[in-house]
């Protein structure tokens, strides 16, 4: 049986780092307020089915308003996966025990600003440590701190921030996607989301190809598969270009004329010019032919950029695809890119969250690792993210 006081102090804790108020809380479960207080206070305790709604406007599991954790002795860390669309935050046990997690807008420093991604950061390290607030370390690894000036500026900001936290170091996003790989010694990491990029790391060496942002790559993205679409329907708007499928899905999305809507495209940002890639897709899935060229010379682009890492890096062909647009479209670019790879290349999709590859990067760091430490975060991240579906 459970104990309702533990259960009670649980709630309160998890409604605090959430930032709700009580009624607050009590409207998203569309109860009374009364009903939250008594909660809290251990007079009463929620059937099963409101249990599992709280559980969920309060992103945890049923088994954290329930458990009572003993922490005591062992080393939490916060792991951070900043990206171009949402950063993810967890906060975890060296033993994988899943705390906390959080998820917040994107933290790229070249695509919001350095005050708006720091802004964010602290956000999301704040709400953790109002659930525990004993952190022994943060690793944050963050799109965009691939530069040096970037990487050093975020780091000084955390450092500066959370003066009382022993270990603190920010790195490139990519080495988030590296550790998901069982091997991580001799690996390259080809990442397309948002933007797109190669890495190669041989033991501690690591080296990007590509990546230079949206207004210098060309081909390998969803900003540049969105991109070419809108340049695809305005041309054939124009009488200049082909007919294409790709334009009325476009106009459909945008409720008018794609050329007048050309101010607002300009004015939102390389993110939003990423999400027309589905309408490419699915253009493309109807058998659309400029379409088909459009995602066909994306994957040239990405095979390029491994072809060459495996020639002139001196990796092995060990290559981990990842990004939020391979994963959405895996079925599509998979046989395209590894049509064009050199025969070296042995090619396999990210099957662990990036957030957790920063986990398990910071726990290699910062405290001691292992095989179990991996499959509790995968279970427990499987648990919470399943609850909030």
């Amino acid at each position: 049986m459970y104990d309702i006081s533990n259960f009670a102090s649980n709630m309160r804790k998890y409604r605090k780092a959430m930032g709700l108020t009580q009624t607050e809380l009590a409207k998203k479960l569309f109860i009374s307020t009364q009903s939250i207080s008594k909660w809290e206070t251990g007079l009463s305790f929620p059937d099963i089915k409101n249990l599992c709604l709280l559980a969920s406007a309060l992103s945890v599991t049923t088994d954290d308003l329930l458990s009572s954790r003993n922490t005591d002795g062992k080393t939490a860390m916060i792991a951070i996966d900043g990206g171009g669309t949402k950063t993810e935050f967890v906060l975890f046990l060296e033993t994988g025990e899943i705390l906390g997690r959080t998820v917040l807008k994107g933290s790229n420093p070249n695509t919001y600003g350095f005050e708006s991604a720091t802004a964010t950061l602290r956000e999301g390290i704040d709400t953790l440590l109002r659930i525990f607030p004993t952190v022994n370390a943060i690793y944050a690894g963050i799109a965009g701190c691939g530069i040096p000036e970037n990487q050093e500026a975020v780091s000084s900001f955390l450092h500066s921030q959370y003066k009382s936290i022993p270990f603190i170091k920010v790195q490139t996003d990519i080495i988030n996607v590296i550790y998901t790989a069982e091997n991580t010694e001799n690996c390259i990491a080809a990442v397309s989301g948002t933007g797109s990029a190669v890495y190669v790391k041989i033991g501690e060496s690591l080296k990007r190809i590509g990546g230079w942002g949206y207004l210098f790559d060309r081909g390998g993205s969803a900003y540049d598969i969105g991109h070419d679409g809108l340049v695809a329907a305005l041309s054939e708007r124009d009488g200049i270009g082909e007919e294409t499928a790709i334009t009325p899905l476009v106009e459909e999305a945008l409720g008018t004329s794609v050329v007048d809507k050309i101010p607002t495209l300009y004015s939102k940002g390389n993110e939003y010019i990423a999400s027309f890639a589905k309408y490419v897709f699915e253009a493309n899935k109807a058998g659309d032919t400029v379409a088909a060229k459009i995602i066909s010379s994306t994957a040239d682009r990405i095979a390029v950029l491994i072809n060459h890492a495996i020639k002139s890096c001196g990796a092995d062909g060990n290559v981990l695809l990842a990004g939020g647009m391979i994963e959405a479209q895996a079925d599509v670019l998979l046989p395209l890119i590894k049509a064009k790879l050199n025969k070296k290349a042995t090619v396999s999709l990210s099957v662990m969250p990036q957030i957790l590859g920063a986990a398990v990067c910071c726990t290699k760091t910062f405290a001691r690792f292992t095989t179990s430490m991996r499959d509790r975060l995968m279970t427990d991240y499987t648990k919470i993210t399943k609850q909030e579906k």
